[in-house]
């Protein structure tokens, strides 16, 4: 049996409750830094939370992240980038894997999923942050989960600006790369370099928009689907490339970023030249044997006269490499606006 004292000293009694003086506060916080914080919602740190503005709306983390999984590839890009190398623990649904390898950049980087990685992944991974590229990462069913319930589970999360809904973003869509450069260097602690990368785009813009075309140019961007073949619609971030040097999307009144249409539609806009978007599960080279062979398509003038640009897929959106695919974008419309007739007024 415990042998319990019929009287305690009054200089052990004043200790205790001095002790519990001092741990009151910690105490009375304890249930909330265990049931977890929403990203938007209020932090638990004493220091300031970091606010951030995405798909307009408002959202803030307890601390600068920690554990970061990129769920597309134009978003790993932005976040090697803004070196945040150190801080990226997993990569998903690499679209351009052969470019990502042979750019070193994703050395020992592990890809943790083919496409989209499930909730309990990225659990177990402890990741703190997910960015993405394109809205389908945090559509129900398709990835890891909403972002409130991301932020449920004590995740933050970010969309790059372009993918947001329509009604939740500018129509900017080059003020939205800048805006995703900012933002994430800002969350990465890595502003001076966000900032060097954003006045680089915007001199490139800049250039872009200061060398405008000779003659119209009409341009059909084709993605893939050779049967109903999938184009680049008028909210496409190709055609805001192309509308800077004062070419034009065939297909710019297609109220989509991409969408399906015929082959007749096609033929019917005899385009100038052919954007062939080059990715692994429809290459280039697959469309333009297509369209050579093709007994109808092969007889318009941009295939007959080989016509071509071809972008792979990580250039045909919006990131990090935009401002180098608008260059080259530039040079090649000139280079095919100076071998066209002259346009009829």
């Amino acid at each position: 049996m415990p042998i319990i004292p019929s009287a305690l000293p009054a200089a052990f009694l004043s200790a205790c409750r001095s002790l519990a003086q001092r741990l009151a506060p910690a105490l009375l916080l304890a249930p909330a830094l265990i049931s977890g914080t929403p990203a938007h919602g209020a932090s638990t740190d004493d220091a300031a939370p970091l606010r951030y503005r995405n798909c307009g709306q408002e959202w803030q983390l307890p601390h600068p992240p920690q554990r970061i999984i990129a769920l597309n590839q134009h978003a790993a890009d932005l976040m090697l980038a803004l070196d945040g190398k150190d801080r990226l623990i997993g990569v998903s649904w690499l679209d351009d894997d052969a470019e990502a390898a042979a750019s070193g950049l994703y050395q020992g980087v592990p890809v943790i999923a083919r496409r989209y990685p499930s909730l309990e992944a990225v659990l177990a991974h402890e990741s703190d942050f997910l960015v993405a590229g394109f809205a389908t990462a945090f559509m129900p069913g398709r990835g890891p989960g909403t972002r409130d319930a991301l932020s449920a589970e004590r995740i933050g999360s970010y969309l790059v600006e372009e993918a947001c809904d329509p009604m939740q973003r500018t129509a900017d869509v080059f003020g939205d790369v800048l805006h995703d450069l900012r933002t994430m260097g800002r969350l990465l602690g890595a502003e001076q370099r966000a900032q060097t990368l954003a006045d680089r785009f915007s001199s490139q813009i800049a250039a872009a928009r200061g060398q405008p075309l000779p003659r119209p140019v009409n341009v059909l961007v084709f993605d893939s689907d050779l049967r109903a073949p999938i184009v680049e619609g008028g909210r496409g971030f190709v055609t805001a490339m192309l509308s800077l040097s004062g070419a034009r999307n065939v297909f710019d009144d297609l109220d989509l970023s991409r969408g399906n249409v015929s082959w007749e539609q096609v033929v019917a806009h005899s385009p100038d030249v052919i954007v062939l978007i080059d990715a692994n599960w429809s290459s280039a080279a697959d469309k333009r044997s297509f369209l050579l062979h093709d007994p109808i398509l092969s007889a318009l003038p941009a295939v007959r006269d080989g016509r071509f640009i071809e972008l792979r897929f990580t250039a045909a959106v919006p990131g990090i490499k935009s401002g180098e695919v608008l260059e080259r974008l530039t040079r090649e419309l000139h280079a095919v606006a100076a071998k066209l007739p002259p346009a009829v007024q």
